[in-house]
């Protein structure tokens, strides 16, 4: 009948006009969404060969690990890996940690080098999961401004960025079209024969078509001292940290200096007095540390102090520790 052919006539009509109401508002609401803020999680990367040395946990690694925890307090902490870690810091960390093994494919398309291998890691990690990502040889000091901002932050590599922008330390939301383009641009140019052009250099030149998305770090915030005979002679060779001051994070150089943080012990952390141990024993908590070389009971510590300052002079890192195990420290 012609009513009944007038109702449906209407329901379409009605229907019609929901579903592209309803479709628009939606793709509206999608376009609109306000950017998504760097998640409070940190990531680490290691064990990406299945060799002993490059599965051992180091203590300077646990030092990494520690320092994190305490300083940006993180919801949550992983350590991706292809091969599980291994030794008794491995052990140690575990509890303060997410283990999460990943699969084979993403790393082995590339690159060869693990160090290459964890270049592209860290980018598809960013990309998929946002958060803060740390090399495990990078030590927090102190908190960073804007890790609950919606900005990709980096830090410059050298005065002014001379080197590039260090993808050593770097958080970022999930998704961002920056660490996508980075990883597209990457997977195109990468070559086994050039050390950093697809970390380092290349961020820099793809930084400048994303200004309104990036925070870029001075080189003395996040990527300090540099890698260079000054800069590691500062900090395993003096015992002067003024240096790290104004520095939310100190990047060790592991690579640089192999052989010494490979063999890094708590006894030697106590027994040297440079800029690194300083900093190590103001992460380790007490009870790591050495008892059989702290027997202070009976030890009392007289310090002539004429002119210094007395409240920083018992700062000093081997002071704390010789009074947390009951040495008598009397200044006159």
């Amino acid at each position: 009948s012609l009513f009944r052919i007038l109702s449906l006539l209407v329901l379409f009509l009605v229907f019609s006009y929901w579903s592209c109401y309803a479709g628009t508002h939606v793709h509206s609401s999608q376009q609109n969404l306000p950017p998504s803020n760097i998640p409070n999680v940190i990531h680490f990367v290691h064990g990406l060969s299945p060799k002993s040395e490059d599965r051992e946990f180091e203590l300077v690694h646990y030092l990494a690990v520690r320092a994190a925890k305490d300083r940006l307090n993180p919801d949550r902490m992983f350590v991706h890996f292809l091969h599980e870690p291994t030794g008794e810091w491995w052990n140690t960390a575990k509890p303060l940690v997410t283990p999460f093994r990943m699969s084979h494919t993403a790393v082995l398309k590339h690159a060869k080098h693990r160090a290459h291998k964890a270049d592209f890691v860290r980018l598809l990690i960013l990309a998929e999961r946002g958060g803060v990502y740390l090399d495990m040889d990078v030590l927090v000091l102190r908190q960073i401004d804007g890790l609950k901002g919606t900005r990709v932050i980096l830090g410059e590599e050298g005065p002014n960025g001379a080197f590039g922008l260090s993808n050593a330390i770097m958080a970022t939301p999930p998704g961002s079209n920056f660490i996508k383009v980075w990883y597209a641009e990457m997977s195109k140019t990468f070559s086994n024969k050039k050390w950093n052009d697809h970390s380092i250099q290349l961020p820099k030149r793809l930084a400048k078509n994303f200004r309104g998305d990036i925070t870029i770090l001075s080189h003395i915030e996040l990527c300090w001292p540099l890698w260079d005979a000054e800069g590691l002679s500062r900090l395993y060779l003096s015992n002067d940290c003024e240096f790290t001051r104004t520095s939310l994070t100190v990047h060790l150089w592991h690579s640089k200096v192999n052989r010494y943080l490979s063999k890094l012990t708590t006894d030697s952390i106590l027994r040297y007095e440079t800029c690194f141990t300083q900093l190590a024993r103001n992460i380790l908590p007490s009870e790591s540390l050495p008892r059989r070389h702290l027997d202070f009971q009976s030890l009392v510590l007289f310090i002539h102090i004429h002119d210094l300052d007395s409240a920083n002079f018992i700062k000093l890192s081997w002071c704390r520790v010789a009074q947390y195990y009951g040495a008598r420290l009397i200044l006159h």
